[in-house]
């Protein structure tokens, strides 16, 4: 008994489903005339006792193959081979169309893909469709798959740490004087912020009753928030994660001795240290008001830089520097004061 093999990968096991045959070794679908030419053309090799075979169904039971496809596009994903990443995962979603972990990563590993071209236009496009991709998260979201969306948040977060190329110019000097790097590091960005909207929108659909679910789904956003939004947007979601340490106050005092007798104003950038080796601002140049001010941090390395000036940032000069650690969330009680033996910044 002869069965028919699939043209593109030779697989002899054919399923006819909604008037289509589909090999379950790759996926591949064939019409029906398709068939009828393949068994045709494949005539003269068959003797005149063989005969041709194709299982027929009602329902495609392809459990078994997709789960060959997940454990062949994670060991890809694992490897960071995103060719064989998209190609596996693409095979999922040919066969559930509703897999979460297949559509988001076939997306994703296509923009993989693109981050070692220096065409930014190409990353652009492919990261457009891995942001708008992330809605399937929330709107298809059952208990189920709680472990796939944080795999997804940490994938997320692994982006920082992929290498990429990007472009830059140089001046004669060999000094770097423009770069288009942080315009792909904003593109990881909108990934990520998307991905925390999707997780704030699943945490509110369990009641109040069940904050540990809601927590769970909370801490998820807060991570990615710490690195892909803004400070003061990343610092709410990491109040919702953590409020039992949202009130803990701290105090930095910063004194800028100086010998002059104009009255000058204090300029103040305050910066956070990432992991992933970059800096996010918490703001630049803020004009600084005597006396005390508080502002909230979240837990991580910080630099400080203070800068003096008579009229505005431009004309400031920076008087002095510091870095200092926050253990945990945290109100950070700054105070300043002017001394009259020299120029220094201490902070405790």
């Amino acid at each position: 008994m002869k069965k028919l093999a699939c043209e593109i990968c030779g697989g002899t096991d054919l399923i006819k489903d909604s008037g289509l045959f589909v090999c379950q070794t790759c996926g591949c679908k064939y019409t029906v005339e398709e068939v009828k030419r393949m068994m045709t053309e494949s005539t003269e090799n068959v003797s005149p006792t063989s005969t041709w075979t194709i299982r027929t169904t009602s329902k495609v039971d392809n459990l078994e193959y997709v789960q060959n496809y997940l454990a062949n596009a994670r060991r890809a994903y694992d490897k960071q081979d995103w060719e064989e990443t998209e190609k596996y995962y693409n095979l999922v979603v040919q066969n559930n169309p509703d897999n979460i972990e297949a559509v988001f990563y076939s997306a994703y590993a296509k923009a993989c893909k693109t981050l070692i071209e220096a065409d930014y236009y190409k990353k652009e496009a492919a990261f457009g469709v891995l942001t708008r991709t992330i809605s399937i998260i929330d709107d298809k979201y059952d208990p189920s798959i709680k472990e796939i969306i944080e795999k997804i948040g940490k994938s997320i977060l692994n982006l920082y740490a992929i290498p990429f190329v990007y472009n830059q110019k140089k001046n004669g000097y060999g000094t770097v004087v423009q770069s288009d790097r942080l315009i792909t590091i904003n593109l990881f960005n909108s990934v990520g912020a998307e991905f925390v909207k999707s997780c704030l929108k699943i945490a509110d659909t369990y009641p109040e009753t069940e904050m540990k679910s809601r927590n769970y789904f909370y801490k998820i956003a807060s991570g990615v928030a710490d690195i892909s939004c803004h400070h003061d947007y990343a610092l709410k979601i990491k109040k919702l994660a953590d409020p039992w340490n949202a009130n803990i106050v701290k105090k930095v005092t910063i004194i800028n001795d100086y010998n002059g007798r104009a009255k000058m104003n204090i300029y103040l950038t305050i910066s956070r240290r990432l992991t992933s080796g970059l800096v996010s601002e918490i703001f630049v140049n803020r004009l600084f008001p005597s006396g005390t001010t508080t502002i909230e941090l979240m837990p991580g390395e910080y630099e400080c830089i203070l800068r003096c000036g008579i009229n505005k940032p431009s004309t400031a000069i920076k008087k002095g520097q510091a870095i200092f650690s926050v253990p945990q969330h945290s109100k950070i009680e700054i105070t300043w004061k002017f001394l009259d033996n020299g120029y220094k910044m201490n902070m405790s």
